[in-house]
């Protein structure tokens, strides 16, 4: 992807616009702490992951620093940083609704300004990865949103999990979310709630948010159902849905009479396919999908066996590869998103920033996804992300000197910053 020709950082531009939407947050807290505003609080939690602070306590440490407060005024828009215990209490409190909106309003930015045109398919469509993962757990702490679990030793273990829904491309490197849902219990459920149950919920929601927007939706066995591919036809959406023997065995036995065709462009791939299939026998032909199988060896003779659902058209060998290309692209929302939020060295995904008894752990997720997307972003279109980057080479260099220089060095804008990572000295 070609750089950016932008003659200033994109970073001050992206936090002016989330600081306007803080700004609108108000906090029902009537103790001696609200003389720090929602904005500020919020921009705090939002720095912490920007930078990659290993946890608020670390962040705490260093917050009277002078370098450091002058640093949050400028680049952040902080006027003022609260203790740890201030910042979780001040958060708890807030709505998820408006780190939502963020997250809304810079995907919205995002399809203004082109910078998705690389993710689209020849036919226009952006391929979303939906995947569910887990980012709290503990056998104590709770509250009336955690799912439960008992183990097989009889202990209850409470955690919260969200469904990631990500644009991915498999020739582009860097991976953008469209939206968050979280897995929690409902107010006033009795219920468990869970991945399916979040599907329900953030299809909908991204469809009335991304008005005009068609996705090409990826998703593994637990979504290549009746009910989801209803669903997904209803919200006019193209889907590549994962097949597999244990669960889809009829839809499987369907394609065995079929010939392999190897691919002319690759001669470690062949495939097969058959429209008007079957997915399952229980709803038999009122749920025909056009399913798809890839037979793949690699150079050593390992032999590797893909299937699909999918609603796109399939007539050539070259269709058949765009489908397999685009169905095992699903795997960089683990890989590239999950795997990345998680590492000990980056965002420190499932590291306990505080549970809270309202809504704190759930706007500490959402925080930290807005500073991944805010990455993602300058990844894909800030030359001057993009210059520290390069010179840092990997990830942990970048995220360790970025603390050092904004614990350290005085910077009177995000091009100074950027600038001082990638090695340039400042003008004398």
């Amino acid at each position: 992807m070609s750089k950016s020709r932008r003659k200033t950082a994109l970073m001050g531009d992206l936090l002016e616009r989330v600081r306007e939407q803080f700004q609108r947050v108000t906090i029902g807290d009537d103790r001696p702490a609200n003389t720090y505003t929602a904005r500020d609080c919020l921009m705090c939690g939002l720095a912490i992951f920007v930078l990659k602070f290993p946890s608020m306590l670390k962040f705490d440490d260093a917050r009277d620093e002078p370098v450091l407060c002058g640093n949050l005024r400028r680049l952040f828009g902080v006027a003022r940083a609260p203790t740890d215990s201030t910042l979780r209490r001040r958060l708890d409190a807030i709505d998820p609704k408006a780190v939502h909106r963020v997250l809304r309003i810079l995907f919205g930015r995002l399809l203004r300004h082109r910078h998705l045109e690389p993710f689209r398919t020849a036919d226009g469509a952006l391929p979303l990865a939906v995947d569910g993962t887990g980012y709290y757990t503990s056998t104590n702490v709770h509250c009336n949103r955690c799912l439960n679990q008992k183990t097989r030793g009889g202990e209850i273990r409470y955690r919260h999990a969200i469904l990631g829904a990500v644009v991915v491309h498999p020739d582009v490197d860097q991976v953008v979310p469209a939206a968050v849902e979280p897995i929690m219990k409902i107010d006033g459920a009795s219920k468990q709630d869970c991945e399916q149950n979040a599907f329900k919920r953030l299809l909908p929601r991204l469809m009335k948010e991304r008005q005009g927007c068609r996705f090409v939706v990826l998703a593994d066995a637990l979504y290549a159902n009746a009910p989801t591919v209803k669903r997904l036809r209803e919200h006019g959406q193209d889907f590549i849905l994962t097949v597999k023997d244990g669960s889809h065995a009829h839809a499987l036995e369907q394609l065995h009479d079929i010939s392999f065709q190897d691919d002319p462009d690759d001669p470690l791939c062949s495939y097969r396919w058959l429209e008007q299939a079957q997915l399952n026998e229980e709803h038999g032909e009122a749920c025909l999908v056009t399913l798809v199988e890839q037979d793949t060896w690699d150079r050593h003779g390992k032999h590797a066996r893909w299937s699909w659902a999918t609603n796109r058209p399939v007539g050539t060998v070259a269709d058949a590869r765009a489908i397999a290309q685009l169905g095992r692209s699903r795997w960089r929302i683990e890989n590239n998103v999950f795997k990345t939020l998680k590492a000990e060295d980056g965002y420190h995904f499932e590291h306990n920033y505080g549970h809270g008894e309202h809504h704190l752990c759930t706007i500490m997720m959402l925080l930290m996804f807005l500073a991944f997307t805010i990455d993602q972003v300058n990844a894909m279109a800030c030359a001057f992300f993009q210059a520290a980057r390069e010179r840092q080479r990997a990830a942990y260099s970048l995220w360790e000197s970025q603390r050092a220089i904004i614990l350290f060095i005085a910077c009177a804008s995000w091009d100074e910053f950027y600038n001082r990572l990638a090695g340039v000295p400042p003008d004398i």
